[in-house]
């Protein structure tokens, strides 16, 4: 069932919630837990969330694109780290919480929540809806290409090629005796493997065959 955002921000403690009310504006961090909840969620709608939105530095707004946009609303760090070379920061440098010695939380974190029960980090259905409408597609990945092997200090161009012609026996097929399971007693299987030549039995390309093909 979709998680809305009143529902991520109950996961969180009291001093977190006082850490990301801050980038609300016009909120102020007093009251009790369900008070702070309110007051987020009532505000992270229309040009306020827009507001907040814009904030976000290049990495913590590209990471916002890519799990507004991802079918489920999930972001995936390793996905990211993968396409952006970098991490979208989810703290404040620099800080210290209330609640412990890690850092405050960023506003990265009033779009993007860790479910702990699924193990994933997702955007809330009802503010994923709400910025669906103004926060754009992220682009695709690119892989770029060349028709020629880049040059530099450090690169070794090696052909490997022969190495592997070399190393590998040549495979030849060649035909054999077929052998059906009614006459597979042991004798037979020995006699049949006896008079075969190293190599592929042709039969094992013939995958319609019903008949067991012994090969050496």
């Amino acid at each position: 069932m979709p998680i809305t955002l009143k529902e991520a921000l109950q996961s969180l403690v009291v001093a977190d919630l006082k850490d990301l009310i801050r980038y609300v504006p016009e909120l102020v961090a007093v009251g009790r837990k369900d008070e702070l909840i309110d007051r987020i969620a009532d505000a992270m709608k229309g040009a306020t969330l827009q507001a907040i939105w814009s904030k976000l530095d290049t990495l913590q707004a590209a990471a916002v694109a890519e799990a507004v946009h991802h079918p489920q609303g999930e972001f995936s760090p390793q996905r990211f780290h993968a396409k952006y070379q970098g991490d979208p920061s989810f703290e404040v440098a620099g800080t210290q919480s209330s609640r412990s010695s890690s850092n405050k939380k960023s506003a990265l974190a009033l779009f993007i929540h860790y479910a702990f029960k699924e193990r994933r980090y997702f955007v809330p259905a009802d503010l994923r809806a709400s910025l669906l409408a103004f926060v754009p597609k992220p682009a695709d990945v690119r892989l770029d290409s060349s028709d020629t092997a880049p040059t530099g200090e450090g690169l070794i161009a090696r052909l490997t090629e022969h190495l592997t012609l070399r190393s590998s026996p040549p495979v030849i097929p060649i035909p054999c005796h077929e052998i059906t399971e009614a006459e597979g007693s042991t004798a037979q299987l020995r006699e049949h493997k006896e008079r075969m030549a190293p190599g592929i039995c042709m039969k094992a390309f013939q995958a319609s065959q019903q008949a067991s093909t012994i090969c050496s």
